[in-house]
Parts: C-alpha cells; structure tokens; sequence
C-alpha cells in the first residue's frame, strides 16, 4: 500500500453514526407522539344515533274503537315526507332560510322509513281488531288504502317547535269504487319539543305521528257500509 493510500484511510477515520442517532432521536418523540394521538382521539366527537321513539297513546280512545265484524283491513302506502328532511343527519330550520345540523347527531336508519313504521304501529294501537299493513298486506283483503304525505316537516329551533301539515287521502277496494270513492282530508299540527337537542327532535316527531294517527282514525269513512271484494253484498 502506498503512502497515499495508507493517509487517505487513515484520513477516513471511524464510521459515521448519524442513523444511530437518528434512531435515537425518533424513539425519544414516540411518547410526545403517543400522547398527541390519544389527546386527538380524546377530543373527537362522539357520533350519536337518533332512533324514534315510539307514538304517545291517545289521550281519548278514538271513535273507531270498537273492533269491526267481520275485521278489517287498513293498507298504509309508504310515508311521504319533504325531500329537505330526508338526509343521515337530524335537520332542523335555524332561520327562515336556512337548514342547519345538530353537531354529530344521525338517524340510526333513514327517517321516512322510521317515520312510517312508528305511525303504522300508532293506528294499529288506535285501531283494536284491525289489521294495519305497511306497505303490503300480502294475500289479505284489503278494505281501506290510506295514503299521508307530509308536505311540511319544519323544526323551528329557536321557538322549540315542530310545525308540519298533512294531506291524506282514504280508498277503498278496487270493486267498490263506486260506493267508496276517495276520501282525502288534510290537517296542519304544532308539536312543542320537550328538550333543545336531537333527541328533542325525535320525540316531538314521534308526538306529531300520534297526532296524524288520531286524525287519520277520525276522518275514517264507515268501512261497515263497504263490500268485501268477492263478499257479494248490495
């Protein structure tokens, strides 16, 4: 080895240590890390699910509490609500024009949905004797066709309101159009809510399908008077 040679490796001196170091470095923010991560998760927010509760019993017992002879049936089309209150997350009106979002709240299933089983179980409550069908009543004879579409849907935080109107609409079977023609009627309703939250929210819905059952049973045409289809009768 020349001379040059042995003064260049000489000269290279001992290997660096730089990763070493950095290593080092990298394990000491590991707790800084760990602490910064676990107070993020700390503070997220706490996703919480809106279901409905179901529909208050009516105060007084309807006019059409006596089971029919022989029973009915009642099919109840699919619930029609305004297009601005079907979304994942609970709406409300925070102005004239304007839709806000409670913060983090959603509906545990789509609202209409929830919405039109909870007001199905309502008339069956008012309705001792009937059969309620939702949707379909399979090969059952249906006697009465009942179909609601809500064309308001307004929560109104600020004055802790829910204000909605209705437009239904009854019919009978096919073959007895003639002597049961359709029967529409239409209601407007004020539900108080009993708390500033989604939760709120939900119950007053919920109070407000109570109310759409009850007026819906009063304005019940006399279903005695209408044939069953195939039962024959004048």
């Amino acid at each position: 080895m020349t001379s040059r040679a042995r003064s260049a490796v000489a000269g290279a001196g001992p290997a660096p240590r730089s990763l070493p170091a950095r290593s080092s470095s990298l394990r000491a923010l590991w707790p800084l890390l760990a602490v910064a991560v676990l107070g993020a998760c700390a503070s997220a927010p706490t996703r919480v699910l809106i279901a409905l509760p179901p529909a208050d019993e009516p105060e007084q017992a309807p006019h059409v509490s006596v089971a029919p002879s022989p029973p009915r049936v009642l099919l109840v089309r699919r619930l029609v609500i305004p297009e601005y209150m079907a979304a994942p997350k609970v709406r409300y009106w925070s102005a004239p024009a304007t839709l806000a979002e409670w913060p983090d709240a959603y509906w545990a299933e789509r609202v209409e949905i929830g919405m039109a089983r909870e007001f199905v179980a309502a008339l069956q409550r008012r309705l001792p004797g009937w059969t309620v069908c939702d949707a379909s009543c399979g090969d059952s004879p249906v006697d009465l066709t009942l179909k609601v579409e809500l064309r308001r849907l307004d929560t109104v935080r600020h004055e802790q309101s829910l204000t909605a109107s209705a437009h239904a609409e009854f019919s009978g079977p096919q073959a007895a159009a003639a002597s049961a023609p359709t029967r529409p009627f239409s209601r407007s309703f004020s539900v108080s809510m009993p708390a500033d939250t989604a939760q709120g929210q939900a119950r007053a819905m919920s109070n407000l399908l109570g109310l759409l059952a009850d007026a819906s049973v009063a304005a019940i045409p006399q279903v005695d008077r209408v044939p069953r289809v195939g039962a024959g009768g004048p």
